[in-house]
């Protein structure tokens, strides 16, 4: 453990890089219990908050700081059979956000990895070797996580799940040369790509004091629809989204009162945010 006396005099604070490892401990299908869930959330939340909350103060004071967490694609994305280990991993998500918005103001910048790789602890736990019950927990689990893949698909990566695949990214984003915040990556097999939550033009309703569940069953395409949308950096962009996508407001308007005719209007038709860059609109690349 990292003790604030030792961050002080030896550790350097320009960058923290939280790390930690899973607990794969209960079978497939066991209910997972109130101490297992404390133990992902106190291993995955409560180490890498606390680690920053001991830097943070050091970094603020010197008016720069690189956080790197460690989130995970079975966090924000799903993953069979560890449903504690999914709820821990995403709150890194929301952690990082959070501190970005802190720490932007003060030169600390934040972001998350969603590294891809083998480990020496994945294939040297010694867990296996001195713990029968975790072991076969282990082998039951690996056995229903492995059916989700189609054939050939991990022997095909396999090769190329290298730790040294996804340390350059880490390294990038712990320098100076790092000038993003607020944002996650995913990183394997020498692949590198954003990871990000977006929000959809989606649908207006012509009265929101009248809208019912039929009109929003009625509308559901143009809700899901992902041909268009933005990407908040924070409450405070998606708010005004919301508010110019409705009609209600616009940038250096007064609120509209009362509610604004918007005729059932999907927010695609509504001018691009403005206000710090932070909500642009985006088109989906996978979309033509």
């Amino acid at each position: 453990m990292i003790r604030m006396k030792h961050l002080e005099k030896t550790y350097r604070t320009d960058e923290v890089e939280t790390l930690a490892i899973r607990d794969m401990s209960l079978p497939p299908g066991t209910p997972i219990s109130e101490p297992s869930l404390a133990a992902q959330l106190n291993v995955h939340v409560a180490g890498p908050f606390f680690l920053t909350q001991a830097a943070w103060p050091i970094m603020r004071a010197k008016g720069y700081g690189r956080v790197v967490m460690t989130s995970s694609a079975g966090g924000l994305l799903a993953m069979g059979g560890q449903a504690n280990y999914a709820a821990a991993k995403a709150a890194v998500y929301g952690l990082t956000k959070a501190l970005a918005f802190e720490g932007r103001e003060h030169g600390i910048f934040v972001n998350t990895v969603l590294p891809h790789a083998n480990t020496e602890i994945r294939t040297h736990d010694p867990a296996m070797a001195t713990d029968p019950v975790r072991a076969d927990a282990e082998r039951r689990w690996a056995a229903r996580h492995g059916g989700h893949f189609k054939p050939g698909l991990r022997e095909a990566l396999r090769p190329a799940r290298l730790p040294e695949a996804v340390a350059p990214l880490v390294t990038f984003l712990a320098s100076p040369a790092c000038r993003q915040t607020g944002e996650a990556y995913a990183a394997g097999c020498g692949r590198f790509a954003r990871v990000f939550v977006g929000e959809s033009a989606g649908w207006n309703a012509a009265d929101p004091a009248a809208v019912d569940p039929d009109e929003v069953a009625g509308h559901l395409d143009a809700i899901r629809a992902t041909d268009s949308y933005r990407i908040p950096d924070d409450l405070y962009a998606e708010i005004e989204f919301m508010a110019e996508a409705t009609g209600l407001w616009a940038p250096g308007d007064q609120p509209v009162s009362p509610f604004a005719p918007t005729s059932g209007r999907t927010s695609a038709t509504m001018k691009p945010a403005i206000g710090r860059g932070r909500c642009a609109p985006r088109r989906d690349p996978g979309r033509a």
